[in-house]
């Protein structure tokens, strides 16, 4: 496949993993393929994994496009809608299973004086279904949300889970407290944000780095006025660069 230079480095570290003569004996092994076809199971795992949203928004037209471009395989929109079937999923799983499975040779160098022990990084992607699926309801239709949580670290998933599309990311945190250790530090977006949970991280003896809703405010205390309002992007406005502001201690929420 001729592909893009900004897709070519996570297809060799895949190809690193798995070689595209292994990914031909598991498309055989799992009967995606059966037979010589003109779609080569290194190029389709491409067009499913590595071209972003590309097969939950594309048409087949547009599909069979990046194929001929990418790969120059020629295939009719029918020929394509006939691959995506059971035998695609149990391929592409596979892979993701054999992937997982050798996720210990991803390590990143430890630095024994490092400030946190782990660094947890969770995020979530949702992705629709065909109308059929109603225990799975979407946002549009019906639709599913992937969890994961990696530790930076070690280079290790620590949690996976897959939920319906409307599911809340702030009760995926909630999921994964049991797992929280001192020294830990949650790396999250606003979705996850929730004062119980963090203060669930604190309690741990973790750290965590979130964003705050636009709603909560941040109060700063003062021995002669009490408490007192802060605002660090008006603060912000009235630094040079490279200067920075140190609240210390401050309360988050809508009241102090």
């Amino acid at each position: 496949m001729n592909m893009r230079e900004d897709i070519l480095p996570f297809a060799q570290a895949i190809y690193s993993t798995i070689s595209k003569s292994a990914l031909r004996v598991l498309a055989r092994e799992t009967k995606f393929v059966q037979r010589k076809g003109k779609l080569k199971p290194e190029d389709f795992l491409v067009l499913c994994s590595l071209l972003e949203d590309s097969v939950s928004d594309d048409s087949l037209q547009e599909l069979c496009g990046t194929l001929s471009h990418q790969s120059n395989t020629s295939l009719s929109k029918q020929a394509l809608d006939n691959r995506f079937n059971e035998k695609a999923i149990a391929f592409l799983k596979e892979i993701f299973f054999q992937l997982l499975a050798k996720q210990d040779w991803f390590v990143a160098p430890i630095d024994v004086n490092r400030m946190f022990s782990r660094i947890r990084i969770t995020d979530s992607t949702s992705f629709q279904l065909p109308n059929q699926y109603p225990d799975y309801p979407g946002t549009q239709d019906s639709g599913v949300k992937v969890q994961l949580e990696y530790e930076w670290y070690q280079g290790r998933f620590l949690h996976t889970s897959v939920h319906h599309g409307k599911a809340s990311d702030r009760k995926a945190a909630l999921d994964v407290e049991v797992s929280l250790q001192p020294g830990d530090l949650c790396l999250r977006d606003l979705g996850y944000y929730s004062a119980k949970n963090l203060k669930k991280i604190h309690k741990q003896g973790a750290s965590y780095i979130s964003r705050i809703p636009t709603n909560i405010k941040l109060w700063l205390w003062d021995a002669h006025k009490g408490w007192l309002q802060v605002d660090p992007i008006q603060d912000g406005e009235n630094l040079s660069p490279g200067e920075t502001i140190d609240y210390g201690f401050i309360r988050v929420g809508t009241d102090p």
